[in-house]
């Protein structure tokens, strides 16, 4: 009678005499008592638990608070980065004492750190990024997920001719920094209402002043070094102011004149009042000019280049 070569199972063999069929009896208790040895290490191989408890109190059960002892399980409610305590003890980040951000349905793996008295969770991806924010087609990961892809598309459609130049500016590659190229001069126009006070306008000289009406522009994107206002200032006048930035005819300063119907000034005071000197002001943001005989509360027109 020859056997198996891994259980001694016996084989009975026609040259036996007689053969006995009984010998086949240890052969099924060998099965069953393999058979059982293996359903119970498939019972007691390590499974995911379903974590119990709430979302920032989870309950785990068979742990044991041993320095290093991990357990696997899986999230049953999200915590959204609020603090959270497995089994009454804090649980952070590796190493830090932050909370970990948690999802359900994902699976996560802890140990305790018996010098902590706490619970770490072991690392995985962070971020606060979302597809929106991320290139598309690229993948990242974030608090939320693993193999994200970003759906970020560029969509500019710019050219350096259309730059101002010596700015840089990106249109549908972000890796490429382009330069613009335009030399025009800006030019910014509008409307506005004469101020209803007068101002002391320091004149020309440094030392004497002058009461005026005035006007005050905000919102320009770029600093005028010429700037015409005109605006009503009675009998059938009008009233201009000019300024010239420094370098300019008239430095730092405005001019003013005061036309008639016919075209023709019936006053002028040239650089009466600087322009660059408090209350007035030239800026790349706005500026605040004196309107010499202009009427309080009137409209006046205004051109500012760059």
């Amino acid at each position: 009678m020859q056997t198996t070569t891994n259980y001694a199972m016996k084989k009975i063999d026609l040259t036996d005499s007689p053969p006995d069929i009984t010998a086949l009896n240890g052969n099924f208790d060998t099965i069953d008592e393999e058979l059982k040895n293996h359903d119970d290490l498939i019972a007691n191989m390590p499974k995911y638990q379903t974590a119990g408890g709430t979302a920032t109190a989870i309950i785990l059960t068979d742990f044991s608070l041993v320095d290093g002892f991990s357990k696997n399980f899986i999230i049953n409610t999200s915590n959204n980065g609020v603090a959270t305590t497995i089994n009454g003890k804090p649980l952070y980040k590796p190493g830090t004492t932050a909370a970990p951000k948690l999802t359900a349905g994902k699976a996560a793996t802890v140990w305790y750190n018996a010098a902590g008295d706490c619970f770490f969770i072991k690392a995985s991806a962070e971020g606060d990024a979302v597809v929106g924010d991320v290139l598309a087609g690229k993948i990242f990961s974030n608090d939320d997920d693993t193999g994200l892809v970003g759906t970020l598309s560029l969509t500019g459609n710019a050219t350096a001719a259309q730059v101002k130049s010596g700015y840089t500016f990106y249109n549908t590659d972000a890796k490429t920094k382009l330069t613009g190229t335009n030399t025009d001069k800006k030019f910014a126009s509008g409307t506005g209402t004469v101020s209803s006070g007068l101002l002391e306008f320091t004149l020309t000289n440094g030392t004497a002043t002058y009461s005026s009406y005035y006007v005050e522009v905000t919102g320009l994107s770029f600093l005028p070094s010429t700037i015409v206002i005109i605006a009503d200032s009675g009998s059938s006048e009008e009233n201009v102011t000019v300024f010239r930035a420094s370098g300019a005819t008239v430095s730092n300063s405005a001019f003013f004149a005061r036309y008639s119907a016919s075209g023709l000034y019936t006053d002028k005071k040239t650089a009466i009042a600087k322009g660059k000197t408090a209350p007035a002001y030239v800026t790349s943001s706005g500026f605040l000019l004196p309107l010499m005989w202009a009427l309080s509360g009137s409209t006046f027109s205004w051109y500012a280049v760059e």
